[in-house]
C-alpha cells in the first residue's frame, strides 16, 4: 500500500503587529521644585509595557507645571506613538509627582513686609507725616522678587495707605509758606565725648498755622575735639512737600564742647 503522506504542519499564525496595545506606563520618581523657580526638566523619554509583555520607550510631552502653586501636584504627560505603527492610541498617560516648596528665605521675607504694614497706622488715622514711611515700604515690595510678592498678603492695606497719603496732600491748600521755624536747645558735650547725632527734622510753621516736620540737612558734624561753642545750619529739605514754596530759610543749633581735662597723675 501507498503511505500515508504525514500531515503538512499548521504555522502558528502571527499575531497582528496592529493587535498590540499599551499595557502600562512607567512611573517617575518624585520631584521638588522651589517656589515661583523655573520649570523643572521633566523626563522627554518613557518606558511603556506593551500587551506582549515587551517594553519600548517612546517621547512624553507633558503638561505646564504652575511654579506658583504651593504644595503637590501630578503633572500628565502625552505619550507620542506617531513612530510606533503597531502599537494602538491609548489614553493612558505617564504622570509624575511634583512638589513645589516655598524656601524659608523668601517666607521669611515676605513676613517681614507683612508685620512691617501692619504697623503702619489705621488708614484714618495717616498723616503727611508717614508718607516717607509708606514710600520707603513699597519700595521695599517692589524689590521683591515676583514669588516672594506673591506671598506677601497685606498688601491690600498698603495700598489703601497709598491712596490715603494721595488724598491728604490733594486736601492741602496750594501757596503755603514757611512763617516760622523751630529752635533747638543748645548741645553741651563734655570734651572727647561720643559724638551725638544731630537732629535729622525740624518742625515748621506754615502760613495756614499748620505744622510740618521735615528734614533738615547740616553744614557740618561735631567735632568733640573743638573746645567751644559750635554753630550749624541747617538747610530745609521741602523735596517732599510740594505744596510749600521753597524757602531760604535756615535753621541753626549751637553745641558747646567743654574744655580738655588733663588726666590725673599716679
Amino acid at each position: 500500500p501507498t503511505p500515508t503522506p504525514a500531515p503538512t504542519p499548521t504555522p502558528t499564525p502571527t499575531p497582528d503587529p496592529e493587535s498590540l496595545s499599551v499595557k502600562s506606563v512607567m512611573s517617575f520618581t518624585t520631584i521638588e521644585v522651589v517656589y515661583g523657580g523655573n520649570q523643572p526638566d521633566l523626563p522627554e523619554i518613557v518606558t511603556i509595557v506593551l500587551s506582549d509583555d515587551s517594553e519600548i520607550e517612546v517621547p512624553v510631552y507633558w503638561s505646564d507645571l504652575n511654579v506658583y502653586l504651593e504644595g503637590e501636584q501630578i503633572i500628565d504627560g502625552m505619550l507620542d506613538l506617531s513612530d510606533y505603527e503597531h502599537v494602538a492610541a491609548t489614553d493612558l498617560r505617564a504622570t509624575i509627582q511634583v512638589i513645589v516648596y516655598i524656601s524659608e528665605e523668601d517666607r521669611l521675607i515676605a513676613v517681614d513686609i507683612d508685620n512691617e504694614i501692619m504697623e503702619l497706622p489705621d488708614v484714618s488715622e495717616l498723616t503727611l507725616d508717614d508718607e516717607d514711611r509708606v514710600s520707603t515700604l513699597r519700595e521695599r515690595y517692589n524689590n521683591l522678587t515676583y514669588a516672594q510678592q506673591s506671598l506677601v498678603t497685606k498688601l491690600s492695606i498698603l495700598e489703601a495707605a497709598e491712596t490715603k497719603i494721595i488724598e491728604l496732600k490733594e486736601e492741602v491748600p496750594d501757596g503755603l509758606w514757611v512763617i516760622e521755624l523751630m529752635e533747638f536747645d543748645i548741645i553741651e558735650l563734655e570734651y572727647g565725648a561720643s559724638n551725638p547725632a544731630l537732629p535729622e527734622r525740624v518742625i515748621l510753621i506754615l502760613s495756614d498755622y499748620s505744622e510740618a516736620y521735615v528734614p533738615v540737612q547740616w553744614s557740618g558734624e561735631i567735632n568733640v575735639y573743638l573746645e567751644g561753642t559750635q554753630t550749624f545750619t541747617g538747610t530745609l529739605d521741602l523735596s517732599n512737600f510740594e505744596h510749600v514754596t521753597a524757602t531760604d530759610l535756615t535753621v541753626t543749633i549751637q553745641v558747646i564742647v567743654g574744655e580738655e581735662v588733663a588726666p590725673p597723675i599716679n
